[in-house]
């Protein structure tokens, strides 16, 4: 009896103890919502390397494989490799980086933004008219005696006829500050590469924004093995964005914050390559890249890119609703004369970083030197009832946003490189009486260059 008692008491403990699917059935409990989170992640080296190799894979055209071994070669993103083009790549990239992620995540990934990159030649079998996205050129026989160069290289008093033949025959489509990159003989025996740009009307060499590394600038940053003087050209072992901030250093000592420069140069990468970037001087640094944040959305299958801005309002920016109150004709009586970052009609304060909706404060009156200023100098709060009140100032705080929204994105298109609607969602401070003073946000459409209509908006009760 006692054997058996011991048996069925052992059984007991071990059926409560062990029983191996107990923490499988709590956590399927919680995955019924599936784990989502917000993240940041920074870009490294090794996964520029790594979202390259994903690149490539996708890589339809020679030109698409080029620009996808850059993001490796320059770690970094930029133009025509912009991360938002690679849809597959950067699910791929995130799905198993973040593979625990689900549905409802969200990932900003904080990249590298650089300028440089290969310039696009016409396919071999391209004819004239040069096609669009073309920014390399190199003269042929036929186009010297086209352009009539009878000497079969182009002399400097001759400059003339070869901007007339990029005009009429190479580039007739060009707009306005339009580029191309002309690879043409100086002499019998050499060629250079001559940085064209047109300015609405006729096509000019441009020796003051840009400049051409010639081969005595590249031994001038050394000759020996590994160095840019021993073959004359930059490589994937030898960046040009190790040297150029120096060699610009040296070479323009007088340059002034915010001067830029274009820079072309020889790469090699499996044969030579013209490769340009844009640097800017920043008072003590030549840069050629900038940091970017790209957000990214889970929708329980994969990632996806998401065009939409986000931002939450701060001092600055109330300021520039102040300002516009300020400087605008009809509104101006709104403008607080005596601190100047406070105003009434959209209800903006600079100093308290909110908009007040309390209409004791868009009523009344404020002293400056001694005179006292009705705030409400149109009588369009005053004597109304709350209804009127909270319809009026939710009115004019979507329009003081959309203020806001133009002055800070007046070039922002409709739609983004790749085709999706733009958005904005600005995130902003309502003060109702108590502190803390609530957060809102409101989301707007880009309707055209710089313009913006309300997608959605919270409706806030004024009090008295």
């Amino acid at each position: 009896m006692k054997k058996l008692y011991l048996i069925t008491l052992f059984a007991t403990l071990l059926f409560s103890a062990c029983d191996p699917n107990k923490d499988i059935y709590n956590d399927l409990d919680k995955m019924e919502t599936p784990y989502h989170d917000n993240i940041t992640y920074t870009m490294t080296a090794a996964d520029y390397s790594t979202f390259s190799s994903l690149a490539i894979k996708t890589a339809i055209t020679k030109w698409d494989s080029t620009l996808a071994k850059e993001i490796k070669t320059y770690t970094s993103f930029g133009p025509y490799r912009n991360i938002v083009n690679y849809s597959s790549a950067a699910n791929q990239f995130l799905s198993n980086k973040f593979a625990a992620l689900n549905k409802g995540s969200v990932v900003y990934i904080q990249s590298d933004f650089s300028t440089s990159y290969n310039l696009k030649a016409p396919d071999a079998n391209a004819t004239l008219p040069i096609a669009t996205g073309v920014e390399l050129y190199t003269l042929t026989t036929n186009d010297y005696v086209a352009a009539g160069l009878d000497s079969g290289y182009v002399r400097v008093s001759e400059m003339g006829k070869l901007t007339d033949y990029i005009k009429n025959t190479i580039y007739p489509n060009a707009i306005k500050d339009q580029f191309l990159v002309i690879n043409y003989k100086n002499s019998l025996t050499s060629s250079v590469d001559g940085y064209f740009i047109y300015n609405g009307t006729i096509w000019n060499l441009d020796i003051v924004k840009s400049y051409v590394l010639v081969m005595a600038d590249y031994d001038a940053m050394g000759t020996g093995f590994n160095q840019p003087g021993f073959n004359d050209n930059f490589s994937t072992s030898i960046l040009p964005q190790n040297y150029l901030p120096a060699f610009l250093k040296i070479k323009y000592p007088y340059a002034q914050t915010n001067d830029t420069k274009v820079l072309c140069y020889k790469f090699y990468l499996g044969g030579l390559q013209t490769h340009i970037a844009t640097y800017t001087y920043d008072g003590s640094l030549w840069k050629e890249r900038a940091t970017r944040l790209d957000q990214y959305i889970h929708n329980g299958e994969a990632w996806f890119y998401d065009p939409t801005i986000r931002f939450t309002m701060v001092a600055s920016d109330y300021q520039i609703i102040c300002d516009y109150v300020k400087n605008d004709p009809e509104k101006s009586t709104y403008f607080n004369q005596n601190y100047k970052n406070e105003e009434y009609w959209y209800g903006a304060n600079a100093y308290r970083v909110n908009f007040d909706f309390r209409v004791v404060n868009r009523t009344g009156t404020y002293t400056y030197n001694g005179i006292k200023y009705p705030k409400d100098s149109l009588g369009t709060f005053t004597g109304k009832s709350i209804e009127e009140n909270t319809k009026t100032f939710n009115t004019r705080l979507k329009e003081g946003l959309i203020v806001l929204l133009e002055a800070k994105y007046p070039t922002m298109q409709p739609l983004t490189s790749t085709g999706l609607q733009a958005y904005i969602e600005v995130k902003y401070n309502i003060y109702i009486g108590y502190n803390p003073t609530p957060q809102y946000a409101a989301k707007f459409k880009v309707t055209d260059v710089g313009k913006f209509e309300i997608d959605t908006y919270t409706n806030v009760d004024c009090i008295p």
